[in-house]
């Protein structure tokens, strides 16, 4: 039962901070535009800045990552938000 919970907060968390419909939207609005002004970097900026905050955001609402420390907490966080 307990890992039932876990399950059922996890994927609540996720659907709370999903930015699927957000990123679909952005995409539609975007091909409408002429080809030279689909996307241009500071857009792709914006969009892989606003994918780490509900990155973040998602792993705050984790009861499981609360109780972390703060360094295993920060260690989490760049091991899954790096550029490799």
């Amino acid at each position: 039962m307990d890992q039932w919970n876990l399950l059922t907060n996890i994927i609540r968390s996720y659907d709370e901070q999903n930015i699927n419909n957000a990123v679909r939207d952005m995409l539609a609005e975007k091909f409408s535009l002429p080809p030279k002004l689909r996307l241009k970097s500071e857009d792709t900026m914006d969009f892989i800045s606003q994918t780490h905050l509900n990155f973040i955001l998602f792993l705050k609402r984790s009861s499981n990552v609360r109780h972390l420390s703060t360094d295993a907490h920060q260690a989490l966080i760049s091991c899954n938000l790096s550029w490799k």
